[in-house]
């Protein structure tokens, strides 16, 4: 049986854990992935989901600002 135990999670859903945690709850909950891999599925949760905005947000993002 040759098949993978540990599916890559989706990026979002890393970076969402970060942001409402920490970085070392999401090395705790992946903890198969290296600290790199960890990083780069964060980087890509956060471009994936700049277009919906967080509340916490104090910035907009209009070109008059």
């Amino acid at each position: 049986m040759a098949a993978a135990l540990h599916i890559t999670p989706d990026p979002r859903k890393v970076y969402a854990l970060a942001c409402s945690h920490s970085f070392d709850a999401d090395a705790e909950r992946y903890g198969w992935l290296t600290r790199e891999s960890l990083g780069r599925l964060i980087s890509q949760g956060r471009a994936l989901t700049v277009g919906t905005r967080s509340d916490r947000v104090r910035r907009s993002l209009t070109p008059a600002d």
